[in-house]
């Protein structure tokens, strides 16, 4: 699956494993990659309508020339303070990568944070990038 959105690059698929989580589906991985600079939200992942995303790891990595904020949440709010409740991580990039370029959380299947039907999980940095930053997703549909 490859689209071009407000300058983000999409991959992903299916990535087979036994759910610990009757009726959740495989787990699903989705990468992002920015090609421009954007302090707007991005959609990383939609579910299936009337189906909840269960996110069980977030990675985030950039090798921008700037400092600057990832949030990843549920919902479509401009950033991840217009509802505080539905953030799931969030983290520091350093520029260039000197220190923790990439950060990720992983949780045990089944118990990582689940938005409500039909929300999205989406991605906002909190200062415009200079180069790229890249996101990856790994979740389920319940």
């Amino acid at each position: 699956m490859a689209s071009q959105s407000r300058g983000l690059k999409r991959t992903g698929g299916d990535i087979h494993r036994f759910p610990s989580v009757v009726g959740a589906s495989e787990v699903k991985s989705i990468s992002i990659s920015s090609v421009s600079d954007s302090t707007t939200r991005a959609t990383v992942a939609t579910p299936t309508s009337g189906k909840k995303i269960r996110v069980i790891k977030i990675s985030a990595w950039s090798v921008s020339t700037t400092a600057h904020r990832t949030e990843f949440y549920f919902d479509t709010g401009a950033n991840g303070q217009s509802d505080r409740s539905k953030i799931i991580f969030s983290a520091v990039l350093d520029a260039d990568g000197e220190s923790g370029p990439n950060m990720q959380m992983v949780w045990p299947d089944g118990a990582g944070p689940v938005g409500a039907a039909d929300d999205v999980l989406s991605v906002r940095t909190t200062g415009n990038i200079s180069t790229s930053n890249e996101f990856e997703a790994m979740y389920r549909e319940e």
